[in-house]
């Protein structure tokens, strides 16, 4: 794949939109068209590509390389982007930009990550005003790992055979406590919940 240039970005949608605070009015010669090609593609964690401007300022078309990689840590998986500049200045010009792509890439990732997490957590405050134990263990066992520790001021918890019994007493031993947070809970819901938090 070979990219000749890409002429549109954020600034200048945001000028076009007229929302750009430093620039108002049009006419405005819009973009910074940037060039570059792949030059290495390793599935599924390697890919190197060239970057530069078709004005060749700050960086010619093929003046610098991006290498971006992606490795197993934990659970997960940790990138690493590396932005290799012959010149230091324009090397410092580019991090606040690529600070910003790699915040909006893992927005992305953790909105898709946590796509359903309203749903966990409506559904964790429902298994707490559950009085049948059936059922609040089969809803808990769909939404909590069996190994779920719970460690707060009011428990030391280690498994599901131990969190069922404890929201069982739990309206026996903070009768005032629970029914004001639950009703919160109730009044903001999942989404809610997580906005706060």
């Amino acid at each position: 794949m070979r990219v000749g240039a890409c002429g549109v970005c954020r600034t200048d949608l945001r000028i076009w939109a007229g929302t750009h605070p430093a620039i108002k009015r049009l006419p405005h010669i819009l973009g910074h068209e940037v060039a570059g090609e792949v030059v290495e593609l390793v599935p599924p964690g390697r890919f190197v590509f060239t970057y530069g401007f078709v004005t060749g300022q700050p960086i010619p078309p093929g003046g610098s390389r991006v290498t971006i990689r992606l490795e197993p840590r934990g659970a997960g998986t940790q990138l690493l982007l590396t932005h290799e500049f012959a010149d230091p200045g324009v090397r410092d010009e580019h991090v606040q930009g690529w600070r910003y792509q790699l915040a909006v890439f893992g927005n992305v990732v953790a909105d898709l990550a946590n796509v359903d997490a309203a749903d966990l957590v409506d559904a964790w405050f429902r298994a707490w005003t559950e009085p049948d134990t059936e059922v609040r263990t089969r809803e808990l066992a769909k939404i909590a790992a069996p190994e779920v520790r719970v460690c707060d001021r009011f428990s030391l918890l280690e498994g599901t055979e131990d969190l069922s019994p404890h929201i069982a007493a739990a309206p026996h031993g903070s009768a005032g406590i629970l029914p004001i947070s639950y009703a919160y809970v109730e009044l903001m819901g999942g989404d809610g919940l997580l906005r706060a938090t």
